[in-house]
């Protein structure tokens, strides 16, 4: 899947992990980037802290992205850098956007967000799927 996702010229320099809501990595998806990067010119690198616990959030239909906001902070200098950052699950897209500004604002050059699983069972909410084998993220970032 990543051989896939990343092909076509896009090079990340820092895969990190978007914490979970009491601030903890999951250690699967830290496996998960430790095989990812293992033989590429890609680092891992826990670049995103979350600085206070926020309830998760499945429990917060009505309040996603004020969860998120001022949760997240960066622990190392991203300046110039593509930050790929990696997630078990998307329901909103808040958890994301909060990581790519919060990258973006220290200084990161891209941010582009890879989610292990889409949830689609929230009421009035809509994911567009990348169903396309072709598609790369640089076909995402550049078309």
């Amino acid at each position: 899947f990543f051989d896939q996702r990343l092909s076509g010229g896009f090079q990340p320099d820092i895969l990190t992990v978007y914490p979970g809501h009491k601030g903890d990595i999951s250690e699967g998806l830290v496996t998960l980037a430790g095989k990812v990067t293992e033989g590429r010119d890609l680092e891992y690198k826990q670049v995103l802290d979350r600085t206070e616990e926020r309830p998760p959030q499945h429990r917060q239909a009505d309040n996603r992205w004020d969860n998120q906001r001022g949760s997240i902070e960066t622990q190392y200098n991203v300046d110039n850098k593509t930050v790929l950052v990696l997630d078990d699950i998307c329901t909103s897209g808040a958890s994301m956007t909060v990581a790519k500004q919060t990258l973006l604002k220290q200084g990161a050059d891209c941010v582009v967000g890879i989610c292990l699983g889409l949830s689609t069972n929230q009421p009035g909410e809509y994911i567009t799927r990348v169903q396309d084998e072709e598609h790369t993220i640089e076909s995402l970032i550049y078309e």
